[in-house]
């Protein structure tokens, strides 16, 4: 595992959110936490799991755009934007 898929591990940990995001990743065998966590990954089975982890860290954990922006090393309208994407692919 890769040091940024390891301090993403350990900040979502401190939240309580690691077993969360495990769990979610068990769904999608395709989609390792070393993939999840760069972000120059742009392969759309990344991409997706990528947002569909922010989009529930967000909503379900009330984690705010802003930190999770801190965690995954992107900037908070990058989350805000892969948030909304989400929520249009299920609308």
């Amino acid at each position: 595992m890769t040091a940024q898929a390891e301090r993403i591990r350990a900040a979502l940990d401190r939240h309580g959110a690691e077993r969360f995001v495990a769990k979610l990743l068990e769904r999608a065998p395709r989609v390792t936490w070393d993939e999840l966590a760069e972000p120059l990954r742009r392969w759309p089975h990344v991409v997706y799991r990528r947002h569909e982890v922010w989009a529930l860290l967000h909503g379900t954990l009330g984690l705010g755009f802003a930190e999770l922006g801190r965690v995954f090393g992107v900037d908070h309208t990058t989350v805000m934007n892969g948030v909304a994407k989400r929520v249009a692919r299920l609308a």
